[in-house]
């Protein structure tokens, strides 16, 4: 998606939850800053080059956050896919069929 529109902005979070680098072991070190991002999407929602373009961009942020060059060799991106129909909100059970509706109803609103 090229612009998301309010539906994706008002959906989209974000969920620190910021570790003490000692906490954090690696098989290489007793103390790393690594971080972990998960984005879950809805059934098919990225293309490969989505995927791509998404984990580079993450990582750069989280780069240049962290202020640490070395940082993008410890920042993990998961990328996971809901289960057809199992993206919840708002009590109802989306899958591709309900994404659909709502990408023809803000390309409508985007028309007018």
């Amino acid at each position: 998606m090229s612009t998301p529109g309010p539906f994706h902005l008002n959906n989209t979070a974000a969920f620190i939850h910021r570790m003490d680098p000692h906490a954090v072991h690696t098989a290489a070190t007793d103390s790393a800053r690594t971080v972990r991002i998960q984005v879950i999407t809805p059934p098919a929602a990225l293309t490969r080059d989505g995927q791509k373009q998404l984990v580079k961009e993450i990582t750069e942020i989280v780069t240049r956050i962290s202020g640490d060059p070395n940082q993008a060799s410890r920042t993990w991106v998961i990328l996971t896919e809901a289960a057809e129909g199992g993206w919840g909100l708002a009590g109802t059970a989306y899958g591709r069929q309900e994404f659909a509706a709502l990408a023809a109803k803000a390309a409508a609103t985007r028309a007018k």
